[in-house]
């Protein structure tokens, strides 16, 4: 990958390979698109924690994340430390949407995510990404059983 870049002759074809590699690295996880929306069954008490980040290049990517149509977290900026968000929710129901307010210096909006609840204290129920453009939403659906 190092000779690969050093035989390009320009920044611009340097910032493509990487941002090429950053996808192919990105390819483990579940990637969520404008509109595209993963349901996960969780237990009847459970609390909905998220963790966001972006693991590779900060890039002043911007989210507002609403449940259930209601704002929990405006205009956050996403960076490489987690940043915890607690999805306030006790409905059957929980629909959780991740808003692309822009798409930072490096498009598209592209947010890690590591989801758990407290009935999996182990760890991450799911690790995924959002790859977003500027007003473009991804859904997570949570149904209590």
């Amino acid at each position: 990958f190092d000779e690969k870049l050093a035989e390009l002759d320009s920044t611009d074809s340097k910032k493509n390979v990487i941002g090429e590699w950053m996808e192919l690295a990105r390819e483990d996880k579940t990637v969520l698109k404008n509109d595209e929306e993963l349901k996960i069954p969780i237990g009847k008490n459970d609390e909905i924690t998220l963790f966001l980040m972006d693991k590779f290049q900060e890039d002043k990517d911007r989210v507002s994340i609403f449940c259930n149509d209601v704002l929990v977290e405006r205009d956050l900026e996403i960076k490489n430390e987690k940043q915890k968000v607690v999805i306030p929710c006790k409905d059957k129901t929980c629909r959780v949407k991740i808003l692309a307010l822009n798409e930072g210096t490096t498009p598209p909006n592209t947010v890690d995510m590591e989801i758990q609840t407290s009935g999996n204290n182990s760890g991450a129920l799911i690790s995924l990404t959002g790859r977003l453009h500027k007003g473009e939403s991804l859904f997570i659906q949570f149904e209590r059983k």
